[in-house]
């Protein structure tokens, strides 16, 4: 199953106008009051110190080199979660309860990407480790909590649809998609993984005053950035890669690589996603970040996995760096980065798509990063890279 064929993909929005795109958000030093408990500090980023890292046991069918390797480098800190409650189809209850083995017909193979529906973490000012779950349209994701949960206590429910995807933490700003405001506008109502959990219209206000209370930031220091241009997720972890507290890497998109598309149609999607990111990297400056910035391969038309071959229905597929998967222990900062199989086009993306993985190497490097590449076409063509299908636990 497509990634995104679960729940309505957004649609496409026009680029930010660039006056918008100027406009900073105004630092704040108010202390904002915990909705969910007093004396709260600050959100965990991907960058903080790692305990584990959690990916579903589907992983092997989709990704086996970047499974394998992720298992042999990371040890014990890695485990493979089998939680398969049978398939869940949109609107409805989840059907074939029994257990289901990774790929028969019966699984949720939705729940690849872990990313999606993991714990949301935070740290308290004594630096105790707290984690809130989410809802989604999917029962089995809402349904699902790990296990040891950190501290031994069960996680606090947020009622916001959300995908763990569509945020990312750089020092005490939350940056997320617009898909954020959009799922909680009323539209899930009825569905089966959100009725009766707490979900209810809400406006945007409302929706980025409980992130920013949940997480103690001030509401202007969530950042909702629009979705990348015919993209079918609209998560900004496609969009922005955190690397510490001041730095973030927005890739950008260069036109010697558009012009190798063939395709007019893939030509201005690339070129509006070249602009796009050229806002959103301003905007983030303007916003008082450094921002590094990398080039990678244009979107790239390939035929959509969950539609009929004969349907001619095309994803803009998007192999982003800044999707890298961050693991930071004791033993190795590591940056594990997912690319395109340099044959696929007729090849003609080859020498860009070693060079860029060049480039990117450097840039990891200089910020104390191991790159770790590996190729994962087949999991690009589903909409996600590495990032999307592991969950992270946060050192206690």
């Amino acid at each position: 199953m497509n990634r995104a064929s679960f729940s309505p993909r957004p649609p496409r929005r026009p680029l930010p106008a660039p006056r918008r795109a100027l406009v900073s958000l105004v630092a704040t030093a108010l202390a904002w009051p915990a909705l969910f408990g007093a004396g709260w500090a600050r959100p965990v980023p991907d960058y903080g110190p790692l305990d584990r890292i959690i990916t579903h046991a589907q992983l092997i069918d989709m990704a086996p080199a970047f499974a394998r390797q992720l298992a042999r480098k990371l040890g014990a800190r890695h485990r493979a979660e089998s939680y398969d409650p049978g398939e869940a189809t949109e609107g409805d209850d989840a059907v074939d309860p029994g257990p289901a083995e990774p790929g028969e017909v019966g699984s949720d193979t939705t729940l690849l990407w872990m990313r999606d529906y993991q714990l949301l973490y935070a740290r308290d000012r004594d630096a105790r480790l707290r984690a809130f779950r989410t809802l989604s349209i999917n029962p089995n994701r809402s349904d699902y909590v790990p296990p040891d949960p950190p501290g031994g206590e069960l996680p606090t429910l947020l009622p916001l649809i959300h995908e763990q995807g569509n945020l990312v933490v750089v020092g005490d700003r939350v940056l997320v998609g617009e898909r954020l405001i959009d799922d909680n506008d009323g539209r899930h109502a009825e569905e089966s993984g959100v009725e009766g959990r707490g979900y209810r219209t809400r406006s945007r206000d409302e929706v980025i005053g409980m992130l920013a209370e949940a997480l103690d930031v001030a509401p202007d220091h969530v950042v909702v950035l629009p979705g990348l241009p015919a993209e079918g997720t609209g998560h900004v972890d496609l969009v922005v890669l955190p690397l510490d507290d001041r730095t973030v890497l927005v890739p950008e998109i260069e036109p010697k690589a558009i012009k190798r598309l063939r395709a007019f149609t893939g030509q201005l999607i690339a070129y509006e996603a070249r602009g796009y990111l050229d806002a959103v990297a301003l905007r983030l400056q303007r916003l008082g970040l450094t921002v590094l910035r990398v080039p990678m391969l244009p979107p790239l038309l390939m035929p959509a996995v969950d539609a009929e071959p004969e349907s001619g229905v095309l994803d803009a597929v998007y192999f982003s760096p800044a999707n890298a998967l961050l693991t930071v222990t004791p033993e190795a900062h590591t940056a594990w980065v997912a690319y395109m199989h340099d044959q696929l086009f007729d090849g003609r993306f080859a020498a860009l798509n070693r060079q860029y993985r060049r480039d990117l190497s450097k840039v990891l490097s200089a910020h104390g990063y191991a790159p770790v590449f590996v190729e994962a076409t087949e999991l690009g063509r589903h909409l996600g890279l590495f990032r999307c299908v592991t969950a992270t636990v946060p050192a206690p």
